[in-house]
């Protein structure tokens, strides 16, 4: 628990904050301009409290799954650098923002594919190299962290859909869903 509550002190809360007005926004069946407009309100909603709870309770319950094993912290590191590399891939090029979003927009194109693909290799080799001699538990990481990008996609392909691309918000929450599937599927894996 102490390890989720620091990484949310570090980042001032803001990637949580992104992940409720991201539920809220993209919960309830609204029209795009009010999805949008819910997601700028200073509120909470319940699908924001809800997504909240689960997303904690599902990454303190992994990591305490985890911690008991020996790559467990190495899973908690490589979930972090996960969610970092998610909210990265908001920036490469062609990636839409939402209308009115001025993260979105300053973001938008800043990432080159060939620096975001360096870091996933990157990722992966530090893993590799985390776990020598045995390669198994990096294979598991690798397929544990592949898990949270794949999420993280998912979660921008609906906001695409629904709001028109990413904003402030999208990003944080894409960090935080990326960082909670890698946990959970390390945590089944290892």
């Amino acid at each position: 628990m102490l390890a989720v509550a620091v990484l949310a002190v570090l980042t001032r809360g803001l990637h949580l904050d992104g992940l409720a007005d991201t539920a809220d926004g993209l919960g309830p069946l609204r029209g795009r301009e009010r999805a949008l407009q819910v997601m700028h309100q200073s509120d909470i909603g319940p699908f924001g409290v809800i997504t909240l709870v689960l997303i904690m309770l599902l990454q303190v319950a992994s990591l305490a799954a985890l911690l008991e094993k020996p790559q467990g912290w190495l899973a908690l590191w490589t979930a972090v650098v996960v969610a970092r590399v998610a909210m990265a891939r908001a920036g490469l090029p062609g990636v839409a923002t939402a209308e009115g979003s001025a993260l979105g927009a300053l973001v938008a194109g800043t990432v080159s594919r060939s620096w975001f693909g360096g870091w996933i290799v990157v990722v992966l080799a530090l893993v590799a190299t985390a776990t020598a001699p045995d390669l198994g538990p990096a294979a598991r990481l690798a397929v544990s962290a592949l898990g949270g990008l794949l999420a993280a996609e998912l979660l921008y392909r609906r906001a695409r859909r629904r709001i028109g691309g990413v904003t402030g918000d999208v990003m944080g929450a894409m960090g935080e869903v990326a960082a909670a599937a890698t946990l959970l599927v390390a945590a089944t894996a290892l």
